[in-house]
């Protein structure tokens, strides 16, 4: 993430240095424009850590900036057809996590899809993709429910009530045009059993998540599912506003409310029904979340 200082813009996504430490940024003319106009820009990592010990300063590179801008709209670079099938990595397309909660069945974020039409795809990692459909929305607690004809390797376990300080896990595509497009698993534990302000539709949770976890499951060490990934503390409105850097403050949909969608969509997820809970080796808890999440984009 990249921030220009004074005006304030801010702009995500990838970017990378080279050996002759130059600083590489695929982005809008408007914000490399507003990088002209800065005093300084920070950069932060994906965990949304400042990589340098202070802001950049911009002295005396207005006019190297503008050259560049300049020299951009004037030869402009031309997109492919559509017909060219460009890997949706490369195009401005939004990813997202999905996973299987029945047999054709897909459960999400409503974010991750509410601006899709008919252009909805889903897949496994380094398989094909499949068309998927949205068959039910709930705007209010953030959840869609995707159906698709793609054959699902395995079917969500949701357990109902996740416990204050028990150890979790995720497993999701963030970043997929940066990171790894197999998938990433992270660990944490449970923080709170309620979210903002105390909105109990929420648990918060300390595993790391970044944008494009959103939709994906929130796994005990069983392998249940207790939650769906929704959103993160917003670092940069929290700085803004005058707080601290948030450290993975995140947030889940809890169980019930997932259950409760579920069931008025008419889709019977499977429920843990055992009394005991046989906690797993985290390898094999991503195992288990690897069958039945998808990349849904």
């Amino acid at each position: 993430m990249v921030v220009a200082i004074n005006p304030n813009k801010i702009w995500r996504g990838p970017w990378s240095v080279t050996s002759n430490n130059e600083l590489h940024i695929t982005s809008s003319t408007e914000f490399i424009k507003s990088i002209a106009d800065a005093k300084g820009l920070a950069i932060y990592n994906e965990n949304e850590y400042l990589l340098t010990a202070r802001p950049l300063d911009m002295k005396d590179s207005e006019a190297a900036i503008r050259a560049v801008v300049a020299c951009v709209q004037t030869h402009p670079s031309t997109s492919p057809r559509p017909e060219e099938q460009t890997p949706p990595e490369e195009t401005g397309w939004s990813f997202g996590t999905a996973f299987f909660v029945a047999p054709s069945f897909l459960l999400t974020n409503n974010h991750v899809v509410n601006q899709c039409r008919n252009n909805v795809q889903v897949r496994y990692p380094d398989r094909r993709s499949f068309k998927a459909t949205i068959s039910g929305r709930d705007e209010t607690n953030d959840l869609a429910l995707l159906q698709t004809d793609m054959e699902n390797q395995s079917v969500a376990v949701f357990r109902f009530a996740a416990r204050l300080g028990e150890p979790v896990a995720t497993y999701g595509f963030p970043y997929s045009d940066l990171l790894s497009s197999s998938g990433n698993f992270t660990t944490g534990n449970v923080t709170s059993l309620s979210g903002l302000r105390n909105d109990s539709r929420f648990i918060q949770i300390q595993a790391p998540v970044q944008p494009g976890n959103s939709g994906g499951p929130l796994l005990d060490m069983s392998g249940n599912v207790i939650g769906v990934v929704a959103r993160r503390l917003d670092a940069i409105a929290m700085v803004e506003g005058g707080g601290g850097v948030p450290q993975n403050v995140n947030f889940a949909i809890h169980a019930p409310i997932v259950i409760n969608f579920l069931s008025a969509k008419g889709v019977a997820p499977k429920l843990d029904s055992s009394n005991t809970h046989r906690d797993l080796p985290p390898s094999d808890v991503a195992e288990l979340a690897k069958k039945f999440t998808v990349q849904v984009y």
